[in-house]
């Protein structure tokens, strides 16, 4: 447990610190968040608000992780890779003065291509899963892959998708990598359990001046690259399941979307007011720090039901 406190902690101080810096290095020069013309019109004031703040949690959370000598650089090297991609389409986006960086398309295959660098890189790649009770592994066989792909891309997007209010996917993000990194304390798996603390810490300290109202965005160079090295993360400790329960809250975000999306095409009607999920409180009178703060209190309950579920196996 010591280890998993370091590691939060230093990780924390690093963030604050890197958050703080860019705040004034991206206002200096002008580097600031374009809004979607599609977002609720409150959003308007964010105009400007500087973005890539992603940058502070990955380099602070690799950082960490090799200060306190993790062995699996795969781990470093995975939140990077995403948060490459994600840097590439916030630098687009600023550079073409709207909200309009990499073409969906591009930006997936990009995604589907790291994942498959990444998987092949892994070693000894196990194709079962681990379920929370009863029957402890099933077999996916030449299905895994395929499955494994799709958590990477999957919650990487969800991530993304759930970065739209002030302190809301760095405050999930911090709550979910907080309870796998106590997971992998109860696998002892030290490596896991201290990248996972790292980012939890890192995305504490991001949330310091992210918070609302924000004074700097994490854009997609945070939020691609944290729904990666989570996904990531639970694929190495062999608890994907636990995983995607644990994130529940992004995966909701993802599904309202697509459940929107298919609606809208299928019948001509939509579900929600507009999503993703939060958008549709937003436009139900709801306001943007309530909405944060009730969507942490649901995702830290359903982390707890999950690391209760495997303290019980």
């Amino acid at each position: 447990m010591l280890y998993l406190l370091k590691s939060s902690i230093f990780a924390f101080i690093f963030s604050c610190f890197f958050s703080f810096s860019l705040i004034r290095i991206l206002r200096r020069r002008g580097i600031g968040q374009r809004i979607n013309l599609d977002a609720p019109e409150r959003h308007r004031k964010k105009e400007g608000t500087p973005t890539m703040g992603g940058i502070a949690i990955v380099i602070s959370t690799c950082l960490v992780y090799l200060l306190m000598r993790g062995n699996n650089y795969s781990l470093p090297l995975t939140i990077l890779g995403f948060s490459l991609i994600g840097f590439l389409d916030d630098y687009l986006s600023i550079k073409r003065g709207k909200s309009l960086g990499l073409k969906a398309r591009h930006k997936l295959l990009l995604q589907i291509i790291l994942s498959v660098v990444v998987l092949l890189s892994t070693k000894e790649l196990t194709t079962y899963v681990h379920t929370p009770s009863g029957v402890r592994y099933f077999e996916l066989g030449y299905f895994y892959p395929l499955f494994a792909i799709l958590l990477l891309v999957g919650f990487s997007n969800a991530v993304n998708l759930t970065d739209g209010l002030d302190g809301l996917a760095g405050g999930c993000s911090a709550i979910v990598a907080g309870g796998m990194a106590l997971v992998a304390l109860s696998l002892t798996e030290h490596d896991y359990g201290v990248f996972l603390a790292g980012l939890s810490g890192a995305c504490l300290g991001f949330l310091w001046f992210n918070l609302y109202p924000a004074k700097i965005i994490m854009g997609d160079t945070g939020s691609l690259a944290i729904g990666g090295a989570l996904a990531y993360s639970s694929i190495l400790l062999k608890e994907e399941l636990l995983f995607i329960w644990m994130g529940l809250v992004f995966l909701a975000e993802a599904l309202s979307v697509m459940i929107q999306v298919f609606s809208y095409k299928t019948r001509g009607k939509r579900v929600f007011k507009m999503t993703p999920l939060h958008h549709h409180f937003e436009l139900s009178g709801w306001e943007e720090p309530l909405i944060t703060t009730r969507f942490w209190l649901v995702n830290l309950v359903i982390v707890l039901i999950g690391y209760w579920l495997t303290l019980l196996r």
